[in-house]
C-alpha cells in the first residue's frame, strides 16, 4: 500500500488524537480520571490504532493498541491509575508522536503488516 497520498491526513488526525489524549493524561496526574476521561482517553487511543492498522504503521498500531488496553482496564475497574501508570501513559504519548513525527518525514517507512 501507498501511503505517500494519505500521509498528511493520517499525520494530522493522529496529531490531534495524541493532543487530547496528553491533555486528557494531565487530567488524570492531577487527580481526575472520572469514567468520562478515561472513556475518552479509550477512544481516541483506539481511533489512533485504527488508522496507523489501516496504514500499516506496526509500530504505532502496537503501542496505540498497548495504550487502548491500559485504559480498558482502567475504565472496567480492574484498577485505578496511580503517578506511575499516567507516567507510563504519558511517555506512550511521548513516544507516538515522535512515531508520527517520523512517518511525516519523506523517505521514512515503518510500513509491516501487523
Amino acid at each position: 500500500m501507498d501511503i505517500s497520498r494519505y500521509r498528511d491526513l493520517f499525520v494530522s488526525e493522529a496529531r490531534e488524537h495524541l493532543t487530547v489524549l496528553g491533555s486528557l493524561s494531565m487530567r488524570c496526574e492531577e487527580g481526575v480520571a472520572d469514567s468520562d476521561t478515561i472513556n475518552e482517553m479509550f477512544r481516541h487511543a483506539h481511533s489512533l490504532k485504527g488508522m496507523a492498522a489501516t496504514m500499516q504503521l506496526g509500530p504505532i498500531t502496537t503501542l496505540s493498541h498497548a495504550l487502548e488496553d491500559l485504559l480498558s482496564r482502567i475504565r472496567d475497574d480492574q484498577f485505578s491509575p496511580t503517578r506511575h501508570t499516567v507516567d507510563l501513559m504519558l511517555a506512550a504519548i511521548d513516544t507516538l508522536e515522535q512515531l508520527v513525527a517520523l512517518v511525516e518525514m519523506p523517505g521514512e517507512t515503518m510500513v509491516e503488516t501487523v
